[in-house]
């Protein structure tokens, strides 16, 4: 585990994309959270937030059917669309009038998650030599477990501060704090990372 942190940290794109990754995790799981509360904000009863759900599960599978179909030179693209597509997808829940807008933007927020994390899963996959995949893999599973531990953690806490949409305009911020972190991986090289 500690050779795959090292290995992690010693390339720029490895280290932008566990940025990203770590950013992008805390922006989708800290909005499980706010959902059911902001839900009851608009007040909205148990079968429409199963239809919300619904829509969160059906954007999920469209957005990794999505990201499915790109190419290799555009996983960078992809993990773009999910950063973006977060921001502003979230951003807008914030401040939306109506419940079916919410759902619909739910949808996207996991649309474009979807796409980020296989575009994300295919671009470490080939910056990393197989022999030591699965311990940059552990890596990344390590930071996707603490985002969602530290988003659970204080989401409960900030509905009650703030009210439940102000996690979606925190949802917004975390992915826009991505975007300098994807210049590098941008950058990405042909030849997968040999540790060192």
């Amino acid at each position: 585990m500690l050779r795959g942190f090292r290995i992690v940290f010693q390339d720029p794109i490895l280290r932008g994309l566990i940025a990203i990754w770590f950013l992008g995790y805390f922006a989708v799981d800290i909005t499980l959270v706010g959902d059911l509360p902001l839900a009851r904000a608009f007040g909205a009863g148990a079968f429409a937030f199963g239809v919300l759900s619904a829509a969160w599960g059906a954007g999920s599978i469209i957005g990794s059917l999505l990201g499915r179909r790109l190419r290799e030179e555009q996983d960078a693209v992809g993990i773009s669309i999910g950063v973006f597509g977060i921001a502003l997808a979230a951003g807008l829940i914030a401040i939306s009038p109506w419940f079916v807008l919410f759902v619909v933007l739910s949808g996207l927020v996991a649309v474009a998650s979807g796409v980020e994390d296989v575009a994300a899963f295919s671009m470490i996959q080939r910056q990393v030599v197989d022999r030591v995949r699965g311990r940059v893999m552990s890596t990344f599973g390590t930071f996707g477990l603490a985002a969602n531990a530290v988003a659970f953690a204080i989401a409960g806490s900030l509905v009650e501060l703030f009210g439940p949409r102000a996690i979606y305009a925190i949802s917004a911020l975390a992915s826009a704090l991505c975007i300098p972190f994807l210049k590098p991986i941008f950058r990405r090289r042909r030849l997968p990372v040999e540790p060192s």
